[in-house]
This record gives structure tokens, sequence and C-alpha cells, in this order.
């Protein structure tokens, strides 16, 4: 056998072992620059504890139409990651307390805290309040019952792009910084900036049809909303769109009152970009109320506390079904439902 054959077997089972060490090597640096971009992405952790609430009173506050309360509020943000520490309000964090999905107080901005790798860092106690709150009938007895029996619980939303929310949140109990509130709506930087992101909200400008002197008094109730709604864009390069094959209906304690004729199409283009339209909501050839929404409907008129859900069910993109969003317990006369988004969670 000649020894340049020889030769030439020994120089391809080289080039061959260098090749391979090379792909061992890209594949090696692939990975741990995967692994460290997961790890890099990891969520925080972040948690709410209701220290003190004052204006809330079963006795004194809620006996009166209307009240002011003020929750003192501690956040927790905890990093998940080794690699990136974890921050909370860096970008105008809005704070929403709700009770029964009906919202009490507010926050225009959160505390800013950073927590460093995998460690904690707490933020407060900071003061969400609300003003001149008017609670519906169910809200409020409700609310007297649990405040009394010391078992008063409340929602805290936090909203910065994506919601999170902090679910029964027991006055005084300092363990709920130890459970963790669950992100409803998760999208990596990337993807929502260029892509995706929309939100949709609801105002109730005005309500007719359902007096509680002349109109709730007939057998057929025939009301009507006048409703705001808006979209808001979360993209970059992509739009928002109200789509005109959006159902929209406005409900009492999960009875449905009025359709909305179907809104025009506006689009909201680009990052924080806003478009509202106004829509009108009837019930056609009108609707019959069972006795005990026809009772919880008068107390809360005469009270001046009246709110209504509104739901909006989006049309079918491609191969998906159609999806719902809810926007709980809007006053009438209250454009601060354009700031709370609706969610796709019914239980908020």
């Amino acid at each position: 056998m000649p020894a340049d054959f020889g030769a030439d077997q020994d120089r391809i089972r080289r080039l061959l072992r260098c090749f391979s060490g090379i792909a061992i090597v890209v594949l090696v640096v692939v990975a741990v620059l995967v692994l460290c971009a997961l790890e890099a992405s990891k969520a925080p952790r972040l948690s709410v504890a209701v220290a003190i609430v004052s204006g809330l009173d079963p006795a004194t506050d809620l006996a009166r139409p209307a009240v002011d309360p003020q929750f003192n509020l501690t956040l927790r943000v905890a990093s998940r990651s080794l690699l990136s520490r974890a921050c909370v309000g860096v970008s105008s964090t809005a704070v929403a307390v709700s009770y029964h999905g009906v919202r009490l107080a507010s926050a225009p901005v959160a505390p800013r805290v950073c927590a460093a790798r995998r460690k904690s860092a707490d933020a407060g106690p900071f003061v969400a309040w609300g003003s001149s709150v008017r609670l519906p009938g169910f809200a409020r007895d409700s609310l007297a019952a649990d405040t009394r029996n010391g078992a008063a619980a409340f929602d805290v939303a936090l909203m910065d792009g994506h919601l999170v929310v902090c679910r029964g949140r027991r006055v005084g109990d300092a363990d709920a910084l130890q459970a963790p509130c669950v992100l409803t709506h998760v999208e990596t930087v990337l993807s929502a900036a260029l892509f995706g992101g929309q939100k949709y909200y609801v105002a109730i400008d005005t309500a007719s049809g359902l007096d509680p002197a002349t109109d709730l008094p007939w057998p057929v109730l025939t009301p009507e909303f006048n409703l705001t709604l808006r979209v808001t864009s979360w993209s970059v390069v992509g739009a928002a769109c109200l789509d005109p094959a959006m159902d929209v209906a406005v409900a009492y304690r999960g009875l449905a009152l009025a359709r909305a004729s179907p809104p025009p199409r506006v689009c909201a283009r680009g990052w924080g970009r806003t478009e509202q339209v106004p829509v009108v909501a009837s019930s056609g050839n009108g609707v019959r109320l069972p006795g005990f929404a026809l009772h919880g409907l008068e107390a809360d008129a005469w009270g001046g506390a009246v709110a209504f859900d509104v739901a909006l069910t989006m049309p079918p993109k491609g191969s998906d079904n159609r999806h719902q969003l809810w926007c709980r317990a809007v006053p009438v006369g209250d454009d601060g439902g354009l700031g709370i988004p609706c969610n796709a969670n019914s239980e908020y």
C-alpha cells in the first residue's frame, strides 16, 4: 500500500477530529447561551401584603353612601435569576385594590424597588386610596359582614404593561408576602415590543331606562348604555384594533341587559398609542329581570352605586376560538374605567 495513502488517511482522521471538536465547542457555547438567556428572562416573583385599612368601618363608614378607603400596602419583589436583578416600579407601575371585582382604591405609581440576584427586597408601606367610592349593595353588605367577622380580603393588581393579580389579601397578614401573586399575561420583551400586546378598556358614560321610580316597576325593561371603548397598543410594529366583529354586552349580576352595535374599526399603531370610540348598547325588544336583580338594581340606583359588567367577546383568529374579556363593576359616569384594563379572568 502506498505511503501516500496512509498519510492521506491520517490527515482525514485529524480533520474529522478537528471538526468534531469544533462542533462540540459550538454546541456547548450555544447551550450555555440558551441557558443564560432562559435564566436571565425569568420573571420576578411579586407579592403584596395589606398592612392597615381605614375608611371601611361597617358602623361608621359603610353606612354612608360613599366611602374614602385607604390601604397601607407592602410590596415584595424577588429575583428568580442567577444572572439578573429584579425591579418593580420602573415603568410607572399602577396599583389597584378591589373587593369582589369592585375597585376601591389605587396608587398611580408603585414605589421603585430592586432585588439582587436570587434575593428579595421590600418597598413600603405605601398608600393606595379611593375618594367618594360608591359600593353596589351586594358588595357593601358582603364587605360589612366580612369586616365584622375579621375575614375581609382584598385583591391587589399591579399593572405595568402586563397584569399581576394578588388575590385574597387579608388585612394584617404578614404571611401574604410569602404568597406570590399571579402573572396573568407573560411575553418576552422582544415579542411584546415588536408584535404583541393590546389592552382594552370600557367606560359607561350614561345609562337610561333603569330609573327606579319610572322604569323598574315595569315588567319589561329597555335599558340603553352609552359606552366608550378604548384600545391601547403595546407593540412597536404591530397594531391593536377594535374589530367590528367584536361582541360587546352589558350585564348586571350575570344577567344580560344590552348588546352594543358593532364598533367601527379603529387601530392604535405604535407603542403606548390609544384609540377610542363611542358605542351604544341597547336591549332590543326589552329584557325581563328576576326579582333579586330588580331589588338589587333598585337599591343600587337609589344609593347612587349602580355598576355593571361589560363583556368583550373577540372574533376568532385563524384556528383560535373566540375568547372573552371582562370589565367588572364599571360605574356609570366614571371615566376611571378607562384606566383599568379588561381581564380575561372572569373573576376579576
